[in-house]
């Protein structure tokens, strides 16, 4: 099954970069404002491309005392918005903030036994001129490579390395990879003994920004990890079940080269350059 109606959006963080704003205002309903002047919250703008995508089912992961604010929000969107904000949201509960692995963890019944789409959610997409919106680019490379991964990503140089997700990447082509190797914020060295990818130039890697399509596999790990002997209080990240995946799933794991940017909200210089990308024409 290469479909894809589900799909889950956790926002349950903090925060706490964005403090004291965020400590009255989830992450998620900050503003952006789009270049014909229309505001929508960072979680409005990651719904609707989720919707362009062809998502038919949605399902947030929340903070406790969240969820009224949310509602209350989308209420009023759908009447300004109609068709970007779905009748039914599903909501989960994360009652602590345990990482990003521990919320998809908890979407396990709500996606069953099917693919979904992963969205994170401070993290918007801007697709190239005349393209797609990024979800459905991935979506689209999905349908062709179907596998136990495919996540968009972007071309970085060594200035990035320390923010994000990088992989080795064997180019199979329509700008689809197979991911070989993936490493979380790795410093220079382990990306040019253990990440160099060989179609791309000199000291430039492929970093995985989403959106992501897992299949329900991700679930199993996830389970492995959760009850793993950990400190209490320490996070269970996503990252951890990719790396896994990457071993386990030798050639089923696909990375798709986006045709557009991915915009991180959740740091206030990243929001504010997001939020001035947003708002400029094409």
């Amino acid at each position: 099954m290469t479909e894809i109606r589900k799909a889950l959006i956790p926002i349950a963080g903090l925060g706490l970069r964005l403090k004291p704003v965020s400590t009255v205002v989830p992450k998620a309903l900050l503003p952006l404002v789009d270049s014909a002047g229309r505001i929508r919250t960072v979680v409005h703008v990651i719904m609707a491309q989720a919707i362009a995508a062809g998502a038919q089912q949605i399902a947030l992961v929340v903070a406790p005392g969240h969820m009224d604010m949310l509602r209350r929000y989308f209420v009023a969107a759908r009447k300004e918005f109609p068709g970007e904000i779905p009748e039914f949201v599903e909501y989960i509960i994360q009652p602590s903030p345990l990482g990003l692995g521990e919320a998809v963890a908890r979407a396990a019944d709500f996606v069953g036994n099917e693919p979904f789409l992963l969205m994170v959610g401070d993290h918007v997409y801007r697709q190239a001129p005349g393209r797609p919106c990024c979800a459905s680019q991935v979506v689209g490379a999905f349908a062709k490579h179907p596998g136990a991964v495919m996540v968009g990503a972007q071309i970085v140089d060594r200035s990035e390395l320390s923010r994000v997700g990088v992989a080795r990447g064997r180019l199979i082509g329509d700008g689809v990879y197979v991911c070989e190797d993936f490493v979380e914020k790795p410093d220079f060295k382990t990306a040019q003994a253990r990440l160099t990818t060989p179609d791309l130039p000199k000291n430039r890697f492929l970093a995985q920004y989403g959106p992501y399509i897992f299949t329900p596999r991700i679930f199993g790990i996830l389970a492995r990890l959760v009850v793993t002997d950990r400190p209490l209080g320490q996070e269970v990240t996503l990252t951890e079940a990719q790396a896994s995946l990457v071993k386990d799933c030798p050639g089923e794991y696909y990375m798709c080269l986006l045709e557009g940017r991915a915009l991180n909200t959740g740091e206030p210089e990243d929001y504010a350059r997001a939020f001035k990308a947003l708002n400029e024409l094409q």
